[in-house]
């Protein structure tokens, strides 16, 4: 999962020539609802465990491989490659 879905419009409480009309207290909840969505994502991508090497590219000399979760810079390369849906 590489993307962000984005939520589904609410109902709109009022069509003009059958085009939806949002108030803007809808349109902020709904904003608001994408955003927790996307941070949510953004957070599990920091979750994820990933497989280090023996050593650890030296840092821990006499240590076997093991599983641990991404650096901090690891984290952000995979939500700065997140895709956002429509």
């Amino acid at each position: 999962m590489n993307d962000i879905e984005l939520p589904p419009l609410p109902e709109s409480s009022y069509d003009w020539d059958e085009t939806p009309m949002y108030s803007a207290d809808t349109m902020r909840a709904y904003a608001r609802a994408a955003v927790r969505l996307a941070l949510e994502r953004a957070a599990q991508q920091c979750e994820v465990r990933v497989p280090r090497e023996a050593g650890y590219g030296g840092q821990w000399e006499g240590y076997g491989p093991s599983i641990g979760l991404r650096t901090a810079k690891e984290c952000a390369d995979a939500i700065r490659a997140l895709k956002v849906g429509a």
